[in-house]
């Protein structure tokens, strides 16, 4: 069984993205989720507003994906509860 991370890589990989030395440094690439969005049809439809430090930003598609990572890591999941979140 493919663990998230592992699941994270090869949607990447299958989007379009190069293949990175490091894990770590892939799941921080805006690159690497555009690609895994385009993989998983993360479309136009998922969006939400945000304000952080008084700048409001409409997140849509794979960029509301790597907010809710980054907060859930944020919160204190590991990389792997935090990517299992996502696809919740």
């Amino acid at each position: 069984m493919k663990t998230s991370v592992t699941q994270f890589c090869d949607d990447a990989k299958k989007g379009g993205y190069g293949t990175d030395p490091s894990i770590y440094y892939t799941l921080l690439q805006p690159s690497a989720w555009r690609a895994v969005g385009k993989t998983r049809g993360w479309g136009e439809e998922n969006n939400s507003h945000i304000t952080l430090d008084g700048v409001s930003e409409d997140l849509k598609g794979w960029k509301l994906y790597l907010f809710f990572f980054l907060d859930h890591l944020a919160d204190g999941l590991t990389i792997e509860e935090a990517l299992l979140a996502l696809e919740k």
